[in-house]
């Protein structure tokens, strides 16, 4: 398991047991699972940890057991209900569109390759791309352009992550956000391992709005 946020989440790569055996990947989630849940009804300081996994059968999901911190031993017995990413789910799906879609195939095979140059979902802070902070907001359609001037067309946004959580994936152009200055992009990139996040921001363009 790999610590995502310290004292917060960890992530769970069923993928990287040994073997092809599905069975033998969904096991190795459920065992980590347990030892972490072991180690926090166990730990005096311990605190609520959310859990995200991934499984390749339907039953792991409803076998999975969260971490559940002990009320009075640094925890109050609240637990996080596990993320879990159904891989195969995923992947049916993702056949599904190439079949009904016959065009889009390459660029779904993309999303699953990890080949230099091809395309790549991450997150990253909207100050990366000289976001206007505050003041009337900006439209999609504007940031969308903005994200690719600032990265010269090297990416492209399909949304935003709201401070408190909230995603907003693909809105209508015409959708408009007052943005904070705590807010992350979803980008879809071909930039390479190594390359350069984001190419310098522009300096001309305003970062913040007076009230």
């Amino acid at each position: 398991a790999q610590p995502a946020r310290a004292g917060g989440s960890a992530v769970v790569p069923a993928t990287a047991a040994p073997g092809g055996r599905l069975d033998i990947r969904d096991l190795r989630m459920l065992s980590i699972m347990l030892l972490l849940r072991h180690l926090t009804e166990n730990k005096p300081d311990a605190s609520p940890i959310h859990i995200i996994g991934e499984n390749q059968e339907d039953m792991t999901q409803r076998l999975a057991l969260a971490p559940r911190p002990v009320a009075g031993r640094g925890g109050d017995g609240h637990i996080f209900e596990p993320d879990i990413v159904n891989t195969q789910a995923i992947i049916a799906r993702a056949l599904c569109q190439s079949v009904a879609f016959p065009k889009m195939t390459a660029a779904v095979n993309e999303l699953f390759s990890d080949a230099p140059g091809t395309s790549n979902i991450v997150i990253l802070p909207a100050s990366k791309y000289s976001v206007p902070v505050g003041g009337p907001g900006i439209t999609f359609g504007t940031l969308c352009q903005l994200v690719g001037i600032v990265s010269k067309e090297t990416d492209h946004c399909l949304g935003w992550l709201e401070e408190g959580g909230e995603m907003a994936l693909v809105p209508n152009l015409d959708v408009k956000h007052t943005f904070g200055g705590d807010e992350q992009l979803v980008i879809m990139t071909r930039r390479t391992e190594g390359e350069e996040e984001v190419p310098s921001p522009i300096p001309t363009l305003p970062t913040t709005f007076d009230a």
